[in-house]
C-alpha cells in the first residue's frame, strides 16, 4: 500500500508511487529527497528526518518530562 500525499501548491492527491523524483539537474539529487507532483510539478520535501542524534536529543527531554514522541 503506498502512501497517499496531497500537494501543498494545487492540491492534488497522488500516491508516493506516481510522485517524480525532484532536483534531477541539482549534483545533490542523490543525497536529496524532495519529490515533484505529477500534477503541477511543484516541488516538495518527501519527509523530514531529524538526524538520529537529534531525535534521540528529544526522547531523553520529553522523557524527563513524562512524555513520549
Amino acid at each position: 500500500m503506498s502512501k497517499t500525499l496531497k500537494c501543498p501548491f494545487c492540491g492534488y492527491e497522488f500516491e508516493m508511487a506516481e510522485a517524480e523524483k525532484g532536483c534531477k539537474g541539482c549534483p545533490f539529487s542523490r543525497t536529496c529527497h524532495k519529490i515533484k507532483c505529477p500534477n503541477c510539478g511543484y516541488e516538495m520535501a518527501e519527509s523530514i528526518k531529524l538526524p538520529k542524534f537529534l531525535r534521540k536529543a528529544a526522547m531523553i527531554k520529553n522523557e524527563s518530562r513524562g512524555h513520549c514522541l
